[in-house]
């Protein structure tokens, strides 16, 4: 059994309601998510009550043919892990409770690919499909060269990700400012790198 957790997508900037709907952009994402998991088969869908999460999970849901199963427990009280759209158990808000304890630097797989998360490095998560993965291995001195460079110095093995066609992230930076940036290359470092190689290789992402 598997339980995947989407985040919603990016909501309007509104201070006269903490429950927003999605932005044009929050939809754009939302879209892309579904094409992702177009191929893969799902038991249900459930999401929160807010409606940036059930809007986020609505095109996927379409394409499924499932209805969204709303439920007010799966929403979580996290900075970096708000409402989440939760995929094939009913129980997401005991997984995403779970979840509280972990590093904020992490890297979930996924069917569809990989996601990467880092509060401190990336204004929004990062979902990368398997078919654009070109390597996933430990960095050498060169890949620091040309690869964007989210590890922040952050101790550990820092791990680089090649892709065969770039992505688009937004770094966080220092003076807040919002800047989008397509890479083919990037350096993280995970809380645990060797489990993450071991598990992407069982996954059949390409490792070396």
């Amino acid at each position: 059994m598997e339980l995947i957790l989407i985040r919603h997508g990016r909501p309007e900037r509104s201070e006269g309601t903490s429950d927003p709907h999605l932005s044009s952009l929050g939809h754009e994402q939302a879209a892309r998510v579904a094409r992702w998991l177009e191929v893969e088969p799902f038991d249900a869908v459930w999401s929160s009550t807010m409606r940036r999460a059930v809007q986020t999970a609505e095109p996927f849901a379409t394409q499924a043919g499932h209805t969204i199963r709303q439920h007010a427990g799966i929403v979580e009280d996290l900075p970096h892990l708000r409402e989440v759209l939760a995929v094939g158990l009913p129980a997401a808000w005991v997984a995403a409770r779970a979840l509280h304890g972990l590093s904020r630097r992490w890297v979930v797989l996924v069917p569809a690919g990989l996601v990467l998360h880092d509060h401190h490095a990336l204004v929004e998560p990062v979902l990368v499909p398997r078919a654009m993965v070109r390597r996933l291995g430990p960095a050498s001195l060169d890949d620091a060269d040309d690869a964007l460079d989210l590890t922040q110095r952050a101790f550990g093995l820092a791990l680089v990700l090649e892709l065969d066609e770039p992505v688009v992230v937004s770094p966080r930076r220092p003076d807040k400012i919002v800047q989008v940036a397509s890479v083919d290359r990037l350096l993280f470092t995970p809380t645990r790198p060797g489990a993450l190689l071991g598990e992407a290789g069982r996954r059949r992402i390409p490792v070396g």
